[in-house]
């Protein structure tokens, strides 16, 4: 992809303004006089508050899958297989 992009011209004039790559001086520094302070903190705490939920909710899951893991291991020092009735709560355990 890099090879390619050096290996072509130059995008056309009807093409500026369209990617960050082609944004002209001029219709970057509109875009940033068009933001306020306010906008800029308030997409930060969200963007914050997404990141931590995403990272909360991964740890869940990881945990979840060890406390399985975990529970399997013990199950099978215990002699425990998927068929066994203890595994199934046949015999009034807590399982």
């Amino acid at each position: 992809m890099v090879g390619v992009s050096y290996a072509t011209a130059p995008p056309s004039e009807s093409l500026v303004g369209l990617t960050f790559a082609t944004i002209t001086p001029e219709q970057r520094r509109e875009s940033r006089a068009s933001w306020s302070q306010l906008e800029v903190v308030a997409s930060c705490l969200i963007v914050a508050a997404i990141l931590g939920r995403t990272v909360s909710s991964t740890a869940g899951v990881v945990s979840a899958a060890e406390d399985t893991r975990r529970r399997d291991t013990e199950d099978v020092r215990h002699g425990d297989t998927e068929d066994s009735p203890r595994r199934h709560g046949e015999h009034g355990g807590c399982f």
